[in-house]
């Protein structure tokens, strides 16, 4: 699992298509009429956890452009600007412009709160609700019991706020006792589920995208889910007759409200804003009573919307380029003679004048072009050489013709045939001359040299072949893909850590390298 620009991008923009079809499905009747609320809340949820968990993962699938990305790429990351070791990017200023403004954002929903909080501390309690029967069935036990109530006039709407110490706000208006039940349970609810918290995490994510206006929208339509949610807790409380008296402190609450929203510091309302469609909605859901009915579709929206979370993994699109001659420095030496690539299926490999690997590339740009590039099997000493020769049909023909000779076959079959030989043959393996010859033999300093050198001969064999057959462990293929680049640099042979997704080196200068080390 790794994390780049480009993943996180990639995650901006499923989020914003995620949001758009929230807001498609909230608006739609006919979708909350066969499906639940929980699909709806499902989607939302995974909007906030596509937005933090941008990562590729080792089943996505890298989309590599070596065109246009690229070249927009390297062109927004060129610096205009360079005051000493600082160079400035387009992208690093937009970053910066946006870092401010999302401080700046945050700062000011921090003071308003803080200030919301400081004046609602100076309240007087209204002990007088805490006493009543509503406030006791609301309530009967938990940390809300023991939470500050408090009645004002210049509160907008009912709302909680606070975890640890929760405070009930109340408009001062003239709740009949079912009423204050309903609207009670409702704000019972939004801290019983952790709305609060919910609430905060979408306007801090949107203060942090507020350049983005579907993040705008998220937030609006996660704050009128997690309405409808506390409304579906009160309808399982309430009876019918208690319910439309709910609908009625709500009427209420949106007079007394006017134009205005509600004081921020109080994330969790009653009624957030005066939006006719989502009040309307909201009336409709419970005198149809589609909170009580039970949705078999769910099997079928739940699975599709989690596929759909998962396909949003599926592939990420990032830039691939080489380095340009410039990118090398200036004067580039060019390599000794013997070096040499070897073109394969995947790439190329860089072999020097003694036949040993150095690295294994994806490709190669115009530096490397400047070394012979030979075919796969006229790699010298190969064994596919071999087999490529011996399936060349002259070979084929001279083969067959000297094996369809009569002098070949006579030959042959005259020697098979001979007792003479066979009896040779056996009678010399057997003498006590020949054995005591081996033996001295094989005790010489040039027979054991040689010996020794077919062994070397047969290590050397199987080194090369096991580097032939090995991966590079310098590039990866999901998030930063990097490798080495080499060049000949005041006389010594050096390699340099080079980003083809970023495009730029990440080894600070070119480092020497030596080939007997060589990967």
């Amino acid at each position: 699992m790794s994390f780049s620009i480009f993943t996180w991008i990639i995650a901006i923009c499923w989020v914003s298509l995620f949001a758009k079809a929230a807001s498609w499905m909230r608006r739609k009747m006919a979708f909350l009429h066969y499906f639940s609320l929980f699909p709806f809340l499902l989607l939302l949820s995974l909007c906030m956890v596509r937005i933090f968990l941008f990562a590729e993962f080792p089943f996505t699938i890298t989309i590599e452009s070596r065109h246009i990305l690229s070249s927009i790429c390297r062109f927004l990351c060129t610096p205009f600007l360079s005051l000493g070791r600082l160079r400035l990017s387009l992208p690093a200023l937009l970053a910066l412009l946006w870092l401010c403004q999302t401080v700046h954002l945050l700062l000011w929903h921090g003071r308003k709160y803080y200030y919301f909080r400081r004046s609602m501390q100076l309240l007087p309690e209204q002990e007088s609700i805490r006493q009543s029967d509503s406030f006791q069935k609301a309530f009967p036990h938990g940390r809300l019991q023991k939470a500050r109530i408090i009645a004002h006039p210049s509160i907008q709407s009912p709302a909680v706020a606070g975890l640890c110490r929760p405070m009930i706000l109340l408009p001062d208006l003239d709740f009949t006792e079912d009423e204050l039940l309903g609207i009670l349970l409702h704000e019972g609810a939004h801290y019983r589920f952790g709305h609060c918290i919910i609430k905060c995490i979408a306007e801090i994510t949107c203060a942090s995208f507020w350049w983005n206006p579907f993040f705008r929208e998220l937030a609006s339509e996660i704050e009128h889910a997690l309405e409808m949610q506390a409304d579906k807790a009160v309808c399982r409380q309430l009876t019918p007759a208690q319910q439309k008296k709910y609908l009625e402190g709500i009427l209420k609450v949106v007079s007394h409200m006017g134009n205005t929203r509600p004081a921020p510091g109080s994330p969790c309302c009653l009624v957030a804003e005066r939006n006719e469609d989502k009040l309307q909605q909201r009336f409709l859901m419970i005198l149809e009573k589609q909170y009580n009915k039970k949705k078999k579709w769910d099997a079928v929206a739940i699975p599709s919307i989690l596929a759909l979370f998962l396909f949003s993994y599926a592939f990420v699109l990032q830039p691939f380029g080489e380095p340009t001659i410039a990118d090398y420095g200036e004067n580039p030496e060019p390599f000794p003679p013997g070096y040499y690539l070897v073109e394969q299926e995947e790439g190329y490999d860089f072999y020097d004048e003694k036949d040993r690997l150095i690295d294994r590339m994806p490709t190669i740009n115009n530096f490397m072009e400047m070394l012979p590039v030979q075919p796969k099997w006229a790699r010298a000493g190969s064994q596919e050489n071999t087999d490529k020769l011996a399936d060349t049909d002259e070979f084929q023909r001279n083969t067959d013709k000297l094996a369809d000779t009569d002098e070949f076959q006579e030959n042959t079959d005259k020697l098979a045939d001979m007792d003479e030989f066979q009896g040779n043959t056996d009678k010399l393996a057997d003498t006590d001359e020949f054995q005591r010859n081996t033996d001295k033999l094989a005790d010489t300093d040039e027979f054991q040299g040689k010996e020794a050198i077919q062994e070397d001969t047969a290590k050397h064999e199987n080194t090369a072949k096991q580097e032939d057959t090995e991966e590079p462990d310098n590039t990866r293929v999901h998030g930063n893909r990097t490798g080495y680049k080499y060049r000949f640099f005041t006389g010594r042979f050096c390699r340099r850590l080079w980003s083809y997704t970023y495009q730029k080196w990440e080894d600070s200068s070119w480092q020497p390298f030596g080939i007997d080390s060589a990967p």
